[in-house]
């Protein structure tokens, strides 16, 4: 996930930096799927040709449809495989007592949003249990738990507990924090009880976040705010050249489906798999500029979910907060119900202390929880939503979802 920036850091200002690039079996990975086009693109199409002839040698023109779509899905399955939209950077400033989101490298840390050091509930090293058919195998993550009942992943991937024991007082040391200084006030809090919130401000503060107004002129929101609701929309992100590798893998399916259909009864029967997956895919290029969509009332919040024409309705009196996950797979922003927090919060004060169906039942209630569907949404992008909602519902009910 990320590793202490040592020339970066010092005492009281801690840099978490991702290493640049893919690194263990994503770099692998990557690096020879671009070996494979890259240096044995011309044997497969060689080859390829070769088929192709034997085929027109026999005047079966519909059986070369198959090497011209393994062509294509040789071409496509390389831009198939995105990589998590995960910050590049974090920064722990004691000084301020805030830890700062940047997405990129070179983002200027006074540009980015900031979360204050009174959100965090605890820094924790979390055991993970690998299971195997062959043998068992134990993993050690530094794990920064919130107030709110989420998580981010800070350093992981150790394999023993000393050096994750070891790696945890090495970033507390750097980042100056202690359990015994969360209850103490600081320039976010101040700043929060003694100012009112205005999205005009040159900067906004509201719950545990602070952002710079650049991040909240954001334009990659729509908002309206009407006589009996708010509205917040925006397009679905998609990576950079995911719908056209999309199109040519539906394409590449239906031509393997028309060429196998040339053959015995057996293969026509196979014919139906791709022919199946390449449908799937076409509908899901159908709704590609889907628009999600929150609606904000006085007593409800309604929501899109990823699924295309399902309406989520939330009743606000039952909801506690906005969790803000961060780890090495996705970010997540759900909603928090007043129930689920308590229980959350009580496994939390208890630490290593709770059973393993505590934590299954606690891993059921995130799993289950109402999620905005923020897919390949950056950080900034995702707290920018975040304090439009917390705003609207404070506007509009005078509750606060912290």
């Amino acid at each position: 996930m990320y590793q202490i920036n040592r020339e970066a850091s010092k005492p009281g200002y801690c840099v978490l930096s991702r290493p640049q690039g893919l690194k263990g079996f994503g770099k692998g990975l990557n690096g020879c799927l671009t070996i494979l086009l890259l240096f044995l693109l011309i044997p497969v199409l060689a080859g390829f040709t070769f088929w192709g002839y034997l085929e027109l040698k026999q005047a079966d023109y519909i059986g070369l449809l198959i090497p011209v779509s393994l062509t294509l899905l040789l071409f496509a399955v390389r831009w198939l495989i995105i990589w998590p939209k995960i910050p590049a950077r974090l920064v722990l400033d004691s000084s301020t007592r805030q830890i700062h989101i940047l997405d990129h490298h070179d983002d200027v840390v006074a540009d980015c949003p900031a979360m204050s050091y009174n959100e965090i509930n605890s820094i924790v090293v979390h055991e993970e249990l690998n299971l195997s058919e062959e043998h068992h195998s134990k993993r050690y993550k530094i794990v920064l738990q919130k107030n709110d009942t989420s998580s981010w992943l800070l350093l992981d991937a150790f394999t023993g507990r000393a050096k994750a024991e070891q790696a945890l007082y090495d970033l507390l040391e750097l980042m100056q924090w202690s359990p015994n200084l969360t209850n103490a006030p600081d320039e976010a809090q101040a700043q929060r009880q003694s100012s009112e919130t205005d999205i005009a401000d040159s900067s906004y503060t509201l719950g545990h976040w602070h952002l710079p107004k650049s991040l909240i002129s954001s334009e990659n929101f729509n908002f309206e705010r009407l006589d009996e609701l708010s509205k917040i929309t925006w397009q679905t992100k998609h990576p950079p050249g995911r719908k056209t590798a999309l199109s040519i893998t539906s394409l590449a399916l239906n031509l393997l489906a028309i060429g196998l259909s040339s053959y015995s009864l057996m293969f026509k029967l196979f014919a139906v798999i791709p022919l199946g997956i390449a449908l799937l895919i076409f509908k899901s290029l159908r709704h590609w500029h889907s628009r999600q969509e929150i609606r904000i009332y006085r007593d409800r919040i309604e929501l899109s979910s990823k699924t295309v024409g399902e309406l989520i309705t939330l009743r606000i009196d039952e909801l506690k907060c906005l969790a803000f996950d961060l780890s090495d797979q996705s970010l997540q922003l759900r909603f928090v119900k007043h129930q689920d927090f308590e229980y959350m919060s009580q496994l939390k004060t208890r630490g290593n202390q709770i059973t393993f169906e505590e934590a299954l039942e606690a891993m059921k209630i995130i799993f289950k929880s109402t999620q905005v569907y923020v897919a390949y949404m950056n950080a900034s992008d995702i707290l920018r939503l975040e304090a439009l909602i917390q705003t609207e519902v404070h506007y509009r009910t005078n509750h606060h979802l912290t």
